[in-house]
Protein backbone atom coordinates (compact mmCIF):
# COMPACT_ATOMS: atom_id res chain seq x y z
CA UNK A 1 0.00 0.00 0.00
CA UNK A 2 2.14 2.71 -1.76
CA UNK A 3 -0.80 5.16 -1.73
CA UNK A 4 -1.26 6.29 2.06
CA UNK A 5 -0.19 10.27 1.94
CA UNK A 6 0.79 12.29 4.93
CA UNK A 7 0.16 15.37 6.38
CA UNK A 8 2.76 17.00 4.79
CA UNK A 9 1.05 15.38 1.37
CA UNK A 10 4.16 13.05 1.30
CA UNK A 11 3.37 9.39 0.04
CA UNK A 12 4.18 6.52 2.82
CA UNK A 13 6.60 4.11 1.05
CA UNK A 14 6.77 0.63 2.14
CA UNK A 15 8.43 -2.30 1.03
CA UNK A 16 7.53 -4.78 -1.42
CA UNK A 17 7.02 -7.12 1.51
CA UNK A 18 4.87 -4.68 3.54
CA UNK A 19 2.77 -3.89 0.48
CA UNK A 20 2.39 -7.49 0.08
CA UNK A 21 1.16 -8.31 3.49
CA UNK A 22 -1.54 -5.12 3.66
CA UNK A 23 -2.43 -6.31 -0.10
CA UNK A 24 -3.67 -9.95 1.53
CA UNK A 25 -5.32 -8.16 4.30
CA UNK A 26 -7.77 -6.37 1.88
CA UNK A 27 -8.22 -8.95 -0.64
CA UNK A 28 -8.80 -11.48 1.59
CA UNK A 29 -11.63 -9.70 3.67
CA UNK A 30 -12.42 -13.65 4.86
CA UNK A 31 -9.34 -13.82 6.09
CA UNK A 32 -10.04 -12.92 9.88
CA UNK A 33 -7.31 -13.15 12.00
CA UNK A 34 -3.76 -12.71 10.51
CA UNK A 35 -0.30 -13.15 13.00
CA UNK A 36 2.83 -11.11 11.54
CA UNK A 37 5.68 -12.58 13.06
CA UNK A 38 9.02 -10.72 11.89
CA UNK A 39 12.42 -9.96 13.90
CA UNK A 40 12.35 -6.87 15.25
CA UNK A 41 13.10 -3.93 12.85
CA UNK A 42 12.10 -5.37 9.69
CA UNK A 43 8.83 -3.20 9.51
CA UNK A 44 6.30 -4.44 11.27
CA UNK A 45 5.31 -1.56 12.96
CA UNK A 46 4.92 0.52 9.62
CA UNK A 47 2.71 -2.14 8.46
CA UNK A 48 0.41 -2.15 11.11
CA UNK A 49 0.01 1.73 10.35
CA UNK A 50 -0.71 1.40 6.94
CA UNK A 51 -3.66 -1.48 7.52
CA UNK A 52 -5.11 0.61 10.45
CA UNK A 53 -5.30 4.09 7.56
CA UNK A 54 -5.81 2.31 4.46
CA UNK A 55 -9.13 0.63 6.99
CA UNK A 56 -10.37 3.85 8.11
CA UNK A 57 -9.99 5.19 4.65
CA UNK A 58 -12.65 2.39 3.03
CA UNK A 59 -14.54 1.97 6.38
CA UNK A 60 -15.08 5.34 8.18
CA UNK A 61 -17.03 4.61 10.81
CA UNK A 62 -15.30 1.81 11.80
CA UNK A 63 -13.51 0.79 15.67
CA UNK A 64 -10.45 0.51 15.61
CA UNK A 65 -8.20 -0.94 18.68
CA UNK A 66 -4.41 -0.99 18.57
CA UNK A 67 -2.51 -2.14 21.64
CA UNK A 68 1.13 -1.70 21.74
CA UNK A 69 4.16 -2.18 24.75
CA UNK A 70 4.54 1.05 26.26
CA UNK A 71 4.11 4.64 26.36
CA UNK A 72 6.97 5.75 24.03
CA UNK A 73 5.59 3.22 21.30
CA UNK A 74 2.15 4.49 21.97
CA UNK A 75 2.94 7.89 21.23
CA UNK A 76 5.04 7.20 18.39
CA UNK A 77 2.15 5.31 16.71
CA UNK A 78 -0.47 8.53 17.17
CA UNK A 79 1.76 10.43 15.74
CA UNK A 80 2.57 8.07 12.70
CA UNK A 81 -1.04 7.68 12.15
CA UNK A 82 -1.77 11.58 12.14
CA UNK A 83 1.05 11.79 9.97
CA UNK A 84 -0.86 9.76 7.44
CA UNK A 85 -4.14 12.16 8.13
CA UNK A 86 -5.69 9.14 9.78
CA UNK A 87 -7.45 10.20 13.26
CA UNK A 88 -5.75 8.78 16.46
CA UNK A 89 -6.02 8.93 20.12
CA UNK A 90 -3.66 8.38 22.61
CA UNK A 91 -5.59 6.59 25.64
CA UNK A 92 -5.14 7.05 29.08
CA UNK A 93 -6.97 7.12 32.57
CA UNK A 94 -7.80 10.68 31.97
CA UNK A 95 -9.24 10.74 28.56
CA UNK A 96 -10.87 7.10 29.65
CA UNK A 97 -12.98 8.99 32.52
CA UNK A 98 -13.59 12.33 30.28
CA UNK A 99 -15.39 9.51 27.75
CA UNK A 100 -17.22 7.84 30.76
CA UNK A 101 -18.71 10.67 31.21
CA UNK A 102 -19.62 12.55 27.76
CA UNK A 103 -20.21 8.72 26.05
CA UNK A 104 -20.35 8.95 22.10
CA UNK A 105 -23.19 6.26 22.07
CA UNK A 106 -24.18 3.28 24.22
CA UNK A 107 -20.58 1.41 23.75
CA UNK A 108 -18.80 4.38 25.18
CA UNK A 109 -16.14 3.88 22.51
CA UNK A 110 -15.53 6.15 19.77
CA UNK A 111 -15.60 5.27 16.04
CA UNK A 112 -13.51 6.58 13.20
CA UNK A 113 -10.81 6.97 15.19
CA UNK A 114 -7.99 4.38 16.53
CA UNK A 115 -7.43 4.19 19.87
CA UNK A 116 -3.59 3.29 20.96
CA UNK A 117 -2.84 2.52 24.50
CA UNK A 118 -1.21 0.68 26.35
CA UNK A 119 -0.61 -2.91 27.03
CA UNK A 120 -0.54 -2.38 31.05
CA UNK A 121 -3.85 0.13 30.80
CA UNK A 122 -5.75 -2.61 28.75
CA UNK A 123 -5.25 -4.98 31.50
CA UNK A 124 -6.39 -2.42 34.29
CA UNK A 125 -10.00 -4.03 35.55
CA UNK A 126 -12.28 -1.11 34.62
CA UNK A 127 -10.75 -0.74 31.28
CA UNK A 128 -10.46 -4.34 30.72
CA UNK A 129 -14.46 -4.97 31.33
CA UNK A 130 -15.19 -1.89 29.13
CA UNK A 131 -13.05 -3.28 25.90
CA UNK A 132 -14.37 -6.77 26.66
CA UNK A 133 -17.81 -5.16 26.04
CA UNK A 134 -17.44 -3.39 22.75
CA UNK A 135 -17.49 -5.19 19.06
CA UNK A 136 -14.49 -4.11 17.33
CA UNK A 137 -13.73 -3.76 13.57
CA UNK A 138 -10.36 -4.04 13.92
CA UNK A 139 -8.21 -5.15 16.50
CA UNK A 140 -4.48 -4.31 16.27
CA UNK A 141 -1.88 -5.81 18.75
CA UNK A 142 1.77 -5.25 18.52
CA UNK A 143 4.43 -8.02 20.32
CA UNK A 144 1.29 -9.75 21.11
CA UNK A 145 3.63 -12.46 23.02
CA UNK A 146 4.54 -10.11 25.43
CA UNK A 147 0.83 -10.93 26.85
CA UNK A 148 2.34 -13.85 29.27
CA UNK A 149 0.24 -13.90 32.00
CA UNK A 150 -2.98 -15.55 32.68
CA UNK A 151 -5.14 -12.28 32.90
CA UNK A 152 -3.41 -10.53 29.92
CA UNK A 153 -3.81 -13.98 27.65
CA UNK A 154 -7.76 -13.59 28.88
CA UNK A 155 -8.24 -10.44 28.21
CA UNK A 156 -6.13 -10.97 24.72
CA UNK A 157 -8.86 -14.09 24.24
CA UNK A 158 -11.93 -11.92 24.99
CA UNK A 159 -10.84 -9.05 22.41
CA UNK A 160 -10.10 -11.32 19.71
CA UNK A 161 -13.65 -13.02 19.94
CA UNK A 162 -15.51 -9.68 19.94
CA UNK A 163 -13.25 -8.57 16.76
CA UNK A 164 -14.25 -8.66 13.13
CA UNK A 165 -10.57 -8.58 12.06
CA UNK A 166 -7.74 -9.49 14.30
CA UNK A 167 -3.30 -8.33 13.54
CA UNK A 168 -1.15 -9.63 15.77
CA UNK A 169 2.27 -9.06 15.34
CA UNK A 170 5.44 -10.93 17.26
CA UNK A 171 9.19 -11.21 16.91
CA UNK A 172 9.82 -14.07 14.62
CA UNK A 173 12.09 -15.65 17.41
CA UNK A 174 10.00 -16.17 20.59
CA UNK A 175 7.72 -18.60 21.62
CA UNK A 176 3.78 -17.88 20.64
CA UNK A 177 1.01 -17.94 23.07
CA UNK A 178 -2.13 -19.76 21.99
CA UNK A 179 -5.02 -17.32 21.36
CA UNK A 180 -7.58 -18.07 19.14
CA UNK A 181 -9.94 -21.12 19.79
CA UNK A 182 -10.53 -21.31 16.09
CA UNK A 183 -8.35 -22.44 13.31
CA UNK A 184 -9.49 -19.05 11.13
CA UNK A 185 -5.70 -17.94 11.62
CA UNK A 186 -3.07 -17.21 9.06
CA UNK A 187 0.32 -16.90 9.86
CA UNK A 188 2.68 -14.61 7.87
CA UNK A 189 6.51 -14.78 8.56
CA UNK A 190 9.18 -12.37 7.15
CA UNK A 191 12.47 -14.30 6.49
CA UNK A 192 15.72 -12.11 5.47
CA UNK A 193 15.98 -14.04 2.27
CA UNK A 194 12.61 -12.33 1.14
CA UNK A 195 12.97 -9.15 1.83
CA UNK A 196 14.00 -6.81 -1.43
CA UNK A 197 14.20 -2.99 -1.89
CA UNK A 198 12.36 -1.08 -4.59
CA UNK A 199 14.90 -1.99 -7.55
CA UNK A 200 14.22 -5.81 -6.30
CA UNK A 201 17.61 -6.03 -4.84
CA UNK A 202 18.09 -7.93 -1.60
CA UNK A 203 18.06 -5.89 1.78
CA UNK A 204 21.50 -6.59 3.30
CA UNK A 205 23.33 -4.58 5.99
CA UNK A 206 26.91 -5.11 6.87
CA UNK A 207 28.24 -8.22 9.18
CA UNK A 208 28.41 -6.64 12.71
CA UNK A 209 31.60 -6.81 14.58
CA UNK A 210 31.12 -8.39 18.14
CA UNK A 211 34.07 -7.79 20.88
CA UNK A 212 34.12 -9.14 24.74
CA UNK A 213 35.55 -6.77 26.75
CA UNK A 214 36.97 -7.86 29.84
CA UNK A 215 37.84 -6.48 33.00
CA UNK A 216 39.38 -7.69 36.10
CA UNK A 217 38.16 -6.75 39.05
CA UNK A 218 40.08 -5.73 42.29
CA UNK A 219 40.72 -7.32 45.75
CA UNK A 220 38.35 -4.59 47.61
CA UNK A 221 35.58 -5.66 44.25
CA UNK A 222 35.95 -9.22 44.97
CA UNK A 223 35.32 -8.63 48.66
CA UNK A 224 32.17 -6.90 48.09
CA UNK A 225 31.17 -9.08 45.79
CA UNK A 226 31.96 -11.91 48.95
CA UNK A 227 29.27 -10.18 50.96
CA UNK A 228 27.03 -10.54 48.91
CA UNK A 229 27.36 -13.84 48.25
CA UNK A 230 26.11 -14.02 51.86
CA UNK A 231 23.28 -12.37 51.22
CA UNK A 232 22.25 -14.77 48.41
CA UNK A 233 23.14 -17.76 49.75
CA UNK A 234 20.70 -16.31 52.68
CA UNK A 235 18.14 -15.09 50.27
CA UNK A 236 18.01 -18.72 48.57
CA UNK A 237 17.60 -20.39 52.16
CA UNK A 238 14.41 -22.86 53.23
CA UNK A 239 11.10 -21.43 50.43
CA UNK A 240 12.78 -18.09 49.71
CA UNK A 241 12.68 -17.57 45.56
CA UNK A 242 16.21 -17.79 43.92
CA UNK A 243 14.68 -14.94 41.47
CA UNK A 244 15.79 -12.62 44.26
CA UNK A 245 18.92 -13.17 44.56
CA UNK A 246 19.63 -13.16 41.05
CA UNK A 247 18.21 -9.48 41.37
CA UNK A 248 20.66 -8.27 44.18
CA UNK A 249 23.16 -10.10 41.92
CA UNK A 250 22.92 -8.25 38.53
CA UNK A 251 22.62 -4.98 40.38
CA UNK A 252 26.43 -6.23 41.61
CA UNK A 253 27.70 -6.86 38.12
CA UNK A 254 26.03 -3.64 36.95
CA UNK A 255 27.43 -0.54 38.91
CA UNK A 256 27.99 0.01 42.93
CA UNK A 257 25.21 2.38 41.96
CA UNK A 258 22.38 0.02 41.42
CA UNK A 259 23.74 -1.97 44.46
CA UNK A 260 23.05 1.24 46.79
CA UNK A 261 19.76 1.62 45.02
CA UNK A 262 18.88 -1.98 45.72
CA UNK A 263 20.20 -1.80 49.57
CA UNK A 264 18.02 1.36 49.73
CA UNK A 265 15.32 -0.37 48.80
CA UNK A 266 15.19 -3.47 50.69
CA UNK A 267 16.16 -1.16 53.73
CA UNK A 268 12.79 0.34 53.41
CA UNK A 269 10.63 -2.89 52.69
CA UNK A 270 12.43 -4.00 56.06
CA UNK A 271 10.95 -1.12 57.96
CA UNK A 272 7.67 -1.40 56.60
CA UNK A 273 5.31 -3.42 59.40
CA UNK A 274 3.73 -6.77 58.90
CA UNK A 275 0.84 -8.59 60.28
CA UNK A 276 2.72 -11.05 61.68
CA UNK A 277 5.41 -8.40 63.38
CA UNK A 278 8.31 -9.76 61.08
CA UNK A 279 10.20 -7.97 58.64
CA UNK A 280 9.76 -7.91 54.62
CA UNK A 281 12.97 -8.42 52.39
CA UNK A 282 12.51 -8.17 48.51
CA UNK A 283 11.54 -5.98 45.71
CA UNK A 284 7.73 -5.46 45.29
CA UNK A 285 8.45 -4.11 41.84
CA UNK A 286 10.51 -6.67 40.40
CA UNK A 287 10.14 -9.45 42.39
CA UNK A 288 7.13 -9.43 44.13
CA UNK A 289 6.84 -9.02 48.25
CA UNK A 290 8.77 -11.87 49.97
CA UNK A 291 8.07 -11.95 53.87
CA UNK A 292 10.65 -13.72 55.70
CA UNK A 293 11.08 -14.05 59.50
CA UNK A 294 12.43 -11.97 61.82
CA UNK A 295 15.91 -13.25 62.33
CA UNK A 296 16.59 -13.88 58.19
CA UNK A 297 15.48 -10.10 57.94
CA UNK A 298 18.26 -9.17 61.22
CA UNK A 299 20.79 -11.43 59.35
CA UNK A 300 19.98 -9.71 55.89
CA UNK A 301 20.11 -6.22 57.58
CA UNK A 302 23.90 -6.82 59.22
CA UNK A 303 24.98 -7.98 55.39
CA UNK A 304 23.38 -4.91 53.68
CA UNK A 305 25.30 -2.75 56.37
CA UNK A 306 28.13 -4.10 55.86
CA UNK A 307 27.95 -3.87 51.67
CA UNK A 308 27.56 0.18 52.10
CA UNK A 309 30.70 0.44 54.55
CA UNK A 310 32.83 -1.70 51.28
CA UNK A 311 30.86 0.74 48.57
CA UNK A 312 31.83 3.24 50.38
CA UNK A 313 35.47 2.20 50.58
CA UNK A 314 36.20 0.93 46.99
CA UNK A 315 39.06 3.07 45.50
CA UNK A 316 38.04 2.55 41.85
CA UNK A 317 35.68 0.97 39.60
CA UNK A 318 37.40 -1.49 37.17
CA UNK A 319 34.00 -1.78 34.46
CA UNK A 320 33.31 2.11 34.51
CA UNK A 321 37.31 2.52 34.01
CA UNK A 322 37.39 -0.20 31.16
CA UNK A 323 34.23 1.56 29.65
CA UNK A 324 35.91 5.40 30.26
CA UNK A 325 39.32 3.53 28.39
CA UNK A 326 37.00 2.06 25.48
CA UNK A 327 34.95 5.69 24.77
CA UNK A 328 38.40 7.29 24.66
CA UNK A 329 39.73 4.65 22.28
CA UNK A 330 36.71 5.29 19.77
CA UNK A 331 36.77 9.10 19.87
CA UNK A 332 40.68 9.00 19.38
CA UNK A 333 40.48 6.53 16.81
CA UNK A 334 38.03 7.97 13.97
CA UNK A 335 38.37 11.02 12.83
CA UNK A 336 34.32 10.90 11.33
CA UNK A 337 31.81 11.70 14.07
CA UNK A 338 30.94 8.70 16.40
CA UNK A 339 27.59 8.05 17.87
CA UNK A 340 28.14 5.27 20.55
CA UNK A 341 25.59 4.33 22.85
CA UNK A 342 25.74 2.70 25.73
CA UNK A 343 23.47 0.14 27.61
CA UNK A 344 22.37 -0.65 31.01
CA UNK A 345 19.65 -2.24 33.00
CA UNK A 346 19.39 0.11 35.64
CA UNK A 347 18.64 3.87 35.96
CA UNK A 348 20.83 4.25 39.48
CA UNK A 349 23.70 2.56 36.86
CA UNK A 350 22.85 5.23 33.96
CA UNK A 351 23.09 8.10 36.01
CA UNK A 352 26.32 7.14 37.89
CA UNK A 353 28.03 6.07 34.19
CA UNK A 354 27.10 9.05 32.94
CA UNK A 355 28.49 11.33 35.49
CA UNK A 356 31.71 9.72 34.40
CA UNK A 357 31.33 9.94 30.85
CA UNK A 358 30.74 13.61 30.90
CA UNK A 359 33.93 15.22 32.51
CA UNK A 360 35.52 13.05 29.09
CA UNK A 361 34.22 16.30 26.91
CA UNK A 362 31.90 14.66 24.55
CA UNK A 363 28.27 15.53 23.63
CA UNK A 364 26.16 13.38 26.46
CA UNK A 365 22.72 12.69 26.36
CA UNK A 366 20.23 10.37 28.43
CA UNK A 367 17.84 8.33 27.27
CA UNK A 368 15.12 6.06 30.16
CA UNK A 369 12.06 5.07 30.99
CA UNK A 370 10.61 7.75 33.25
CA UNK A 371 11.72 10.62 30.55
CA UNK A 372 8.67 12.45 28.74
CA UNK A 373 8.51 11.54 25.11
CA UNK A 374 9.13 14.87 24.28
CA UNK A 375 12.14 14.98 26.16
CA UNK A 376 13.03 11.31 24.94
CA UNK A 377 12.90 12.54 21.15
CA UNK A 378 14.55 15.67 22.07
CA UNK A 379 17.81 13.55 23.41
CA UNK A 380 17.87 11.59 20.37
CA UNK A 381 17.14 14.05 18.02
CA UNK A 382 20.29 15.98 19.26
CA UNK A 383 22.44 12.16 19.83
CA UNK A 384 21.34 11.95 15.86
CA UNK A 385 22.56 15.27 15.24
CA UNK A 386 26.07 15.90 16.78
CA UNK A 387 27.08 12.11 17.67
CA UNK A 388 28.99 11.88 21.06
CA UNK A 389 27.71 9.26 23.61
CA UNK A 390 23.93 8.37 24.53
CA UNK A 391 23.30 6.37 27.83
CA UNK A 392 20.29 4.46 27.84
CA UNK A 393 18.38 2.01 29.89
CA UNK A 394 17.77 -1.78 28.04
CA UNK A 395 14.10 -1.40 28.71
CA UNK A 396 13.72 2.00 26.84
CA UNK A 397 14.66 -0.06 23.21
CA UNK A 398 11.43 -2.04 23.18
CA UNK A 399 9.21 0.59 23.25
CA UNK A 400 9.99 1.31 19.44
CA UNK A 401 13.36 3.50 19.60
CA UNK A 402 14.97 2.97 16.25
CA UNK A 403 18.98 4.03 16.31
CA UNK A 404 20.12 3.03 12.96
CA UNK A 405 22.52 5.61 12.97
CA UNK A 406 24.73 3.90 15.89
CA UNK A 407 28.28 3.45 14.87
CA UNK A 408 28.98 1.71 18.57
CA UNK A 409 27.02 -0.42 20.62
CA UNK A 410 28.16 -1.16 24.35
CA UNK A 411 25.84 -3.77 26.70
CA UNK A 412 27.54 -2.60 30.29
CA UNK A 413 25.61 -5.20 31.32
CA UNK A 414 24.89 -8.30 29.26
CA UNK A 415 21.06 -9.23 29.04
CA UNK A 416 20.46 -12.81 30.82
CA UNK A 417 18.53 -13.44 27.87
CA UNK A 418 19.17 -14.39 23.99
CA UNK A 419 15.82 -12.90 23.18
CA UNK A 420 16.14 -9.66 24.69
CA UNK A 421 19.77 -9.68 23.21
CA UNK A 422 17.70 -9.70 19.82
CA UNK A 423 15.07 -7.31 20.41
CA UNK A 424 17.84 -4.71 21.23
CA UNK A 425 19.96 -5.38 18.54
CA UNK A 426 17.08 -5.13 16.00
CA UNK A 427 16.70 -1.29 17.25
CA UNK A 428 20.35 -0.45 15.98
CA UNK A 429 21.71 -3.48 13.73
CA UNK A 430 18.64 -2.45 10.43
CA UNK A 431 18.88 -3.01 6.88
CA UNK A 432 20.18 0.73 5.35
CA UNK A 433 23.07 0.77 7.47
CA UNK A 434 26.19 1.40 5.49
CA UNK A 435 28.78 0.62 7.96
CA UNK A 436 29.11 -2.23 10.37
CA UNK A 437 27.29 -1.93 13.76
CA UNK A 438 30.42 -2.68 16.13
CA UNK A 439 29.04 -4.02 19.23
CA UNK A 440 30.76 -4.18 22.74
CA UNK A 441 30.16 -6.03 26.15
CA UNK A 442 31.47 -5.81 28.85
CA UNK A 443 32.74 -9.03 31.34
CA UNK A 444 34.02 -9.64 34.57
CA UNK A 445 37.65 -12.23 33.44
CA UNK A 446 37.94 -12.85 37.03
CA UNK A 447 36.14 -14.70 40.16
CA UNK A 448 32.57 -12.63 41.12
CA UNK A 449 29.96 -14.04 43.64
CA UNK A 450 32.54 -17.62 43.51
CA UNK A 451 30.28 -18.10 40.12
CA UNK A 452 31.81 -17.50 37.16
CA UNK A 453 30.51 -20.21 35.43
CA UNK A 454 27.35 -18.91 35.10
CA UNK A 455 29.27 -15.51 33.98
CA UNK A 456 30.65 -17.10 31.81
CA UNK A 457 27.27 -18.72 30.50
CA UNK A 458 25.53 -15.44 30.28
CA UNK A 459 28.49 -14.44 27.95
CA UNK A 460 28.23 -17.58 25.95
CA UNK A 461 24.42 -17.05 25.44
CA UNK A 462 25.36 -13.30 24.58
CA UNK A 463 27.71 -14.39 21.44
CA UNK A 464 25.36 -17.01 20.31
CA UNK A 465 22.63 -14.64 19.92
CA UNK A 466 24.82 -11.97 18.79
CA UNK A 467 25.34 -14.95 15.81
CA UNK A 468 22.07 -14.46 14.30
CA UNK A 469 20.90 -12.46 11.91
CA UNK A 470 21.01 -8.59 12.08
CA UNK A 471 17.55 -6.61 11.36
CA UNK A 472 16.09 -4.33 9.39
Amino acid sequence: MNSNANATGLPMRLLPHQSSFVDQFFSSPGMRNLILQARPGYGKGSTLIAVATRFLREKPSARVLCLVPGLGLRTQFVRRLQEQSTPAMEMDRYRFREMLDSPVDQEGWPSGIVIVMTRELARTEDIKRSLATTNWDLLIVDEFHQFKTGRALNLLRELTKLSSRVILSASSFVELPEVFDNKDTTVVAWTRDQLIDFDGMPLTTPERVTRIVPYDLSPDELSLASTLNKLCQLLRSGKQPRGLASTWTRSLYSSPAALEARIAKAEELISMPTDDSSGAFGDCEEDGFYEFDAETVGEASAITRRLQEEIEKLSKDSKLLVLVGLVNNLKMTDLSPRRVCVLTDYVATLFYVAAEIETLGNPLFILHGAMSFEDRQSSIDRFRSVGGVLIATSAIMSEGVALPDVTDLVFYDIPASPTVVQQILGRFDRFGRHIALKVYALSPSNDILGNLPESTKTVEQFVLAMGGEPCE
